[in-house]
């Protein structure tokens, strides 16, 4: 109704000679132009919503991130110490050391949102930059072009 409205209150002279010559095939398509002007808007609107969203989750888990990243690298390295060394008590102490390091690494799981959060962005810039040219093409429906043909051949006879 909206953008009935829109097209009647922009364009009403073009509306309205449109009417009187019956060229009613040529009011629809400019229903059906504003219609997916308005199914764009509406989904880049939904798209800066979604980055906004998403990039709010993912500072909000930024520094759970950092931390994870640091208590992971300091189980690799506990790890490796362990298994490098020789002595019991050196032993003792890289388990100690990796037992903590892993406890703090499984208390820093939910940052895994931020790592998800980071996807969506990813996922929401690639549609951002996509090409929006199929939604303002006329000729790309098949059978708009069979109905002109058809109005075509049914002018000669």
């Amino acid at each position: 109704m909206v953008v009935i409205y829109r097209l009647i209150s922009t364009k009403p002279q073009v509306l309205f000679q449109n009417i009187a010559a019956g060229r009613y095939e040529e009011i629809f398509e400019s229903l059906i132009l504003e219609v997916r002007k308005e199914e764009l808007l509406m989904k880049k609107a939904l798209v800066i919503l979604g980055i906004l969203i998403a990039a709010i989750v993912f500072l909000a888990n930024l520094a759970p991130l950092i931390a994870l990243a640091i208590t992971i690298a300091i189980t690799y390295f506990a790890y490796k110490g362990f298994i490098k060394a020789e002595s019991q008590g050196a032993k003792i102490f890289w388990g100690i050391v990796g037992v903590i390091a892993l406890i703090s690494s499984i208390s820093n799981l939910p940052a895994l949102i931020g790592i998800a959060a980071l996807y969506i962005l990813y996922v929401l810039y690639k549609s951002w930059k996509k090409d929006d040219s199929d939604f303002t093409s006329k000729d790309d429906d098949p059978f708009k072009n069979f109905e002109k043909e058809w109005m075509e051949i049914n002018k000669h006879y």
